[in-house]
C-alpha cells in the first residue's frame, strides 16, 4: 500500500519527517518497505497485514497516527451543491442477492466533461502505482486510496432501461470486461446487470459496454458492500485480481459508502463541470449491527505483564473510534466502529493496546502460574488410588485409543448398546468409538501373545461410549490377565492368575468403601456363558468379570484364556467411603487352625463367608479358603470346604484352650446356620 505524505498531512495537520513516520508505523505493526521522495511529495510503501483492511486507505493510516501522536484527526467534509432533479427519476436499483450484497448506494452526475486530469491528480495516481485514465476514473481511484472504499463509474446512457440489478450470474453467461477479455460466469458469481445484460463483475472489474469514454456525458456512481467470501471466490476462479477485489476480499466499511460517494461526486462535478442529481440511492436490505466486545481491563496486565493505567486505555479506545457503552468494576462493554472489521474479540483489543503502548515499554516479567498439585477433575484421587492398588498387585497400566474397527466392535457388541461411528476417522481401521475397555485391551493382549509375551496383567482407566436412547459416555477401570496353566490353588498369592485371584484383586480394590457387594449372574455375549459374573452394590450393577468366549478367543487367535474385568469409576465415586480405624501391632504370635465341613452344593461360598463375618470376637483376625473338594466319596449333593482361621489375642499369647474355645464357637455357628456337618 503506497501512502502519500501530503495526503496524510491533510488529515493530521502536522509537520513530521518521513523517517519518524516510518518508525511510528513500524511500532504500530505496519512496516515501511520503501520511501520514495518525489518533487512535491514523499511516498511510503507500507506493508499492511491481511487483517487490517481499515489501513488500506490514507484515512485509516492517519487515524492510527493521530491516536499514537495524540493529535486531532481532521475529517471535515465540505457541503455539496445538488441540482433540482432527483436521482430517483434517472435510475432504479434492485438487489436480488441480499446475502451477497448487503448495501448498494448510488449517485448521479449529469453533463460531465470527460478530460485529462489536472497535474496534481495525475501525479498522485502515478505515485501510488496506477496509470492516469481521465478525470472521472482518476477521481474514483483517488477516493478509493483516500477512504478505502472501491467505487465504480458507469456511463449512464449505456445502462439498459436505466435499471441496475445486483444478482447472481446465470450459468454460461458472459461478460467482456474493461481489460477487453471475455469471462465465462457461473451462478455462484455476483454481477451488476442492467435490464438485459451484465455490466460489471461485482467488486472486481467493470464491463466494456458501460465504461467511461470520451463521449460520456452522464455518470452513475456505484458504492456497495459485497460479501468478502463471494468476491474472493469469483476472483480466484477467474484469475482476476484488482485493487477493488483486494479490498472487498478483506471487507470494507459498510458505513463509509455515503461519504465516499459524496466526495467522488463533488470532485467530478468540480473537475468535470457537471451537475449532481439531488439525493442518494441507498438500498440497505441487510442492516449491519454494531459489534460489541465484553472487555476485562484487568486482562491487559494478566496477558502483557505490564500495568497500563485504565484512563490511558479509555482515552486510546476513544481516539481510535471505539465507544465505551458501559463500565463496571470488572467489565467494559466496548462498541466497535464499522471500519474496524478486524476487531471482534477481547484479545484483539489487548493486542491493539499493546501496539499503541509500545512493546518496547513492556517490562519482562515472569508469568503468573497457578500452582496445583491435583488436577481439577473429580475422579483424580480415586483414579490415583486405583493405580496404586493395581500396580502394587503386579498389574501394568496401558493406554489405548478410544476408537476401534467395526470388525472388533462387532466381536465385543452388547445388547441394546450401539457403537458410535466417527464422522472424521483417522483411518478405516479406527472408525468407531469403543463401547467397552475389554475390546481395546484384548487387542493389546493379542499383540503381546503374538510376540511370546503371555504373562500379562494389565489395567486401563479410560472412557467408553455407546448409544441407546441417547449418547452415553462413562469412565471405567478395565483389567485383563492371562489365565494360569495347571491346577487351581486356593490361595490369593500372586502367580495364581485365575478367576478367583481376579476376584481377590477386585475385593482389594473395593476395600475403601463401606458397602456390601455381591456377585450375580451376567450375560455378556463376548464372555464365556458359564465363566462370568456381574458385580452389584446396593442392587446397582457397577461392573463384571469373566473369561472371553471361545468364539472371541478363536477370532483373535488367542492361545490362552483371557480374563477381563470392568468397573464403572463414576459409580464407584458415588459410594460412601469406609471410616478407617487404626490399631497398634501386637507382638503376640498368631495361631492358625482350620475347619473342614460338608455342606449342600446349593449354598454358595459367599454365604459361608458372610456367616463367618457376622461372628464378633477380637481374637479372630481373618478367614481364608484353604481347600475345596467335590467327588464320588462324598454324599450326593454335598461339597467339602476347608476354611482357615487366623487367631491372635491383642494383649497376650493365646492358649490352646482359648483357641479351641473360639474354634468350637465358629463350628457351632456354621452347623447351626448353614446345616453343615464336620468331616
Amino acid at each position: 500500500m503506497k501512502i502519500s505524505l501530503n495526503l496524510l498531512k491533510h488529515y493530521l495537520k502536522i509537520s513530521i519527517e518521513a523517517s519518524r513516520l516510518c518508525e511510528i508505523l513500524t511500532n504500530l505493526g505496519m512496516a515501511v518497505d520503501n520511501v520514495v521522495t518525489a518533487e512535491h511529495d514523499t511516498i511510503l510503501d507500507v506493508e499492511i497485514t491481511v487483517n487490517r483492511a481499515d489501513c488500506l486507505s490514507h484515512i485509516g493510516i492517519a487515524r492510527e497516527l493521530a491516536a499514537y501522536l495524540i493529535k486531532p484527526l481532521h475529517t471535515q467534509v465540505s457541503s455539496m451543491k445538488e441540482g433540482p432533479r432527483p436521482i430517483e427519476s434517472f435510475v432504479d436499483v434492485e438487489i436480488q442477492a441480499p446475502d451477497l450484497c448487503n448495501r448498494y448506494c448510488g449517485r448521479m452526475v449529469l453533463g460531465v466533461k470527460i478530460q485529462e486530469s489536472p497535474d496534481w491528480l495525475k501525479n498522485f495516481i502515478i505515485s501510488i502505482g496506477l496509470r492516469p485514465v481521465n478525470n472521472v476514473v482518476d477521481i474514483a481511484n483517488y477516493v478509493m486510496y483516500d477512504l478505502g472504499q472501491p467505487l465504480h463509474t458507469f456511463d449512464y446512457d449505456k445502462i439498459g432501461k436505466q435499471k441496475i440489478i445486483v444478482r447472481r450470474a446465470r450459468n454460461n453467461e458472459k461478460i467482456i470486461a474493461i481489460d477487453n477479455k471475455s469471462y465465462d460466469l457461473t451462478d455462484e458469481m455476483l454481477i451488476i446487470a442492467d435490464a438485459d445484460n451484465p455490466v460489471a463483475l461485482a467488486g472486481i472489474i467493470g464491463g466494456k459496454d458501460s465504461e467511461i469514454g470520451e463521449t460520456t456525458k452522464n455518470i452513475f456512481l456505484e458504492g456497495a458492500f459485497f460479501d468478502p467470501a463471494s468476491i474472493r471466490s469469483t476472483s480466484r476462479k477467474l484469475g482476476l485480481n484488482t485493487d477493488a477485489s483486494y479490498r472487498f476480499e478483506r471487507m470494507t466499511d459498510i458505513n463509509v459508502l455515503p461519504l465516499a460517494l459524496h466526495k467522488v461526486a463533488q470532485m467530478i462535478a468540480e473537475l468535470g463541470q457537471g451537475e449532481i442529481a439531488k439525493g442518494l440511492i441507498d438500498v440497505y436490505p441487510v442492516f449491519h449491527k454494531e459489534k460489541k466486545i465484553r472487555f476485562r481491563p484487568a486482562r491487559v496486565e494478566f496477558l502483557l505483564g505490564e500495568k497500563i493505567p485504565y484512563p490511558w486505555i479509555q482515552e486510546l479506545l476513544k481516539r481510535l473510534g471505539f465507544e465505551i457503552l458501559d463500565m463496571s468494576e470488572h467489565f467494559w462493554l466496548v462498541g466497535v466502529p464499522s471500519y474496524r472489521v478486524d476487531s471482534g474479540r477481547e484479545i484483539e483489543l489487548i493486542e491493539m493496546i499493546a501496539r499503541h503502548f509500545g512493546f518496547g515499554k513492556i517490562n519482562s516479567t515472569l508469568p503468573f502460574v497457578n500452582k496445583k498439585t491435583i488436577p481439577d477433575y473429580d475422579n483424580f484421587k480415586l483414579e490415583n488410588y486405583l493405580r496404586k492398588v493395581l500396580v502394587s498387585s503386579g498389574f501394568n497400566e496401558v493406554i489405548s485409543y478410544s476408537f476401534l474397527s467395526e470388525a472388533t466392535i462387532a466381536l465385543f457388541a452388547e445388547e441394546n448398546k450401539h457403537a458410535l461411528p466417527l464422522k472424521n476417522p483417522i483411518s478405516e481401521e479406527n472408525n468407531v468409538l469403543r463401547p467397552n475397555l475389554a475390546a481395546s485391551m484384548s487387542l493389546i493382549a493379542q499383540y503381546n501373545m503374538q510376540h511370546d509375551i503371555s504373562a500379562l496383567k494389565m489395567f486401563e482407566i479410560g472412557k467408553v461410549f455407546w448409544h441407546d436412547a441417547a449418547h452415553n459416555e462413562e469412565e471405567r477401570l478395565g483389567m485383563v490377565l492371562v489365565a494360569s496353566e495347571g491346577k487351581n490353588k486356593w490361595d490369593y498369592g500372586a502367580g495364581n492368575d485365575d478367576i478367583f485371584y481376579f476376584k481377590g484383586v477386585i475385593e482389594e480394590v473395593l476395600k475403601p468403601w463401606s458397602v456390601e457387594w455381591e456377585y450375580t449372574g451376567n450375560k455378556l455375549p463376548y464372555l464365556h456363558p458359564e465363566l462370568q459374573c456381574g458385580l452389584k452394590i446396593d442392587g446397582q450393577m457397577i461392573g463384571y468379570l469373566g473369561i472371553l468366549s471361545v468364539q472371541v478367543m478363536q477370532k483373535l487367535e488367542l492361545q490362552k484364556q483371557l480374563m477381563v474385568m470392568e468397573l464403572t469409576i463414576d459409580k464407584l465415586a458415588q459410594l460412601p467411603s469406609r471410616e478407617m480405624k487404626y490399631t497398634p501391632f501386637t507382638l503376640h504370635p498368631m495361631v492358625e487352625r482350620s475347619i473342614s465341613f460338608l455342606i449342600d452344593t446349593t449354598i454358595k461360598f459367599k454365604e459361608i463367608m458372610d456367616t463367618l463375618m457376622t461372628i464378633k470376637d477380637d481374637r479372630i483376625k481373618g478367614f481364608r479358603l484353604v481347600d475345596v473338594y467335590k467327588g464320588s466319596s462324598l454324599p450326593e449333593g454335598k461339597i467339602s470346604y476347608t476354611v482357615g482361621v487366623e487367631l491372635q489375642h491383642p494383649a497376650k499369647t493365646l492358649s490352646s484352650d482359648e483357641a479351641n474355645e473360639v474354634l468350637n464357637y465358629i463350628t457351632s455357628e456354621i452347623i447351626e446356620k448353614l446345616k453343615a456337618t464336620l468331616r
